[in-house]
């Protein structure tokens, strides 16, 4: 394609993710979205290239990820959450380190739970439907578990102070032995 004819990919793209690649990246999903579901022009070929680049990508984060949490719930080994909670809170009590425990958990159970129901929904279900739940809701599902275990540790700890994301961003960017045994 030319330049200057206004038909180059970045031209197409709004205004900011030309500016910011990590724009770009977030808007990545919603286009696959689009394709999936409103692409009646798009190629069978492209689509399936699409859904299996979604569907590997997906299937990578979340097994990766779950991967990371249950391999540090086996016996004998801190829990991951654990581990971030002591760069943060460097004098936990046994309550906190239970609870973080049960935090891992529940995040190697929310990597499992997408993993499974991706899986079902792309054997079963209409494309459109997995597309959904792959591309538009995973980040919306991610953010409310953050959420709401963000909620319940407010709750129960209300006398610790609460470091704040720029703090747990800073143990995790500290990960020397973070992932480590």
């Amino acid at each position: 394609m030319a330049s200057g004819t206004g038909d180059r990919f970045e031209d197409m793209l709004p205004g900011v993710a030309r500016k910011t690649p990590l724009a770009a990246l977030i808007l990545l999903p919603f286009a696959a979205h689009a394709v999936l579901t409103h692409g009646e022009a798009v190629p069978g070929s492209l689509q399936t290239g699409i859904v299996m680049f979604t569907a590997l990508s997906h299937a990578a984060l979340y097994g990766g990820l779950g991967l990371l949490f249950g391999l540090s719930l086996r016996p004998g080994r801190q829990a991951l959450v654990s581990r971030l909670a002591l760069r943060v809170e460097p004098c936990p009590t046994p309550a906190l380190m239970a609870y973080t425990r049960g935090v891992t958990r529940l995040w190697f159970g929310f990597c499992v739970a997408q993993l499974c129901l991706s899986g079902c929904l792309l054997g079963a279900a209409p494309l459109p439907v997995w597309s959904i739940f792959v591309n538009v809701l995973d980040m919306p599902l991610a953010a409310l578990t953050f959420f709401a275990e963000y909620l319940v540790r407010r709750r129960r700890f209300r006398d610790l102070p609460t470091a704040s994301l720029i703090d747990t961003m800073r143990a995790f960017a500290r990960r020397r032995d973070l992932l480590a045994s």
